[in-house]
């Protein structure tokens, strides 16, 4: 393995351990390219996921007055007489 190889592993388990005093001081100590990354990871996922709210699908919970007309399903048409 390669020396950047095996920062990105030890990267990899601070990310996904729970993140405490002592490992933020690991990982500060890893340099600046890590501490970057540190931060980019969670902002990317957490836009990620505002972007898949955005795209027209109200959460379950909204009440029904929050939803917009335009995305609600349109009402069967009613039988003629």
């Amino acid at each position: 393995m390669s020396k950047n190889e095996v920062e990105n592993n030890e990267l990899k388990q601070l990310l996904t351990a729970s993140l405490d005093e002592a490992k933020a001081k690991a990982l500060y100590a890893m340099g600046e390219e890590a501490v970057v990354f540190a931060l980019l990871t969670p902002a990317a996922e957490l836009a990620k996921a505002k972007g898949e709210q955005a795209q027209g699908q109200p959460s379950p919970s909204a009440p029904s007055g929050s939803v917009p007309v335009y995305l609600k399903p349109n009402d069967k048409k009613r039988m003629k007489r």
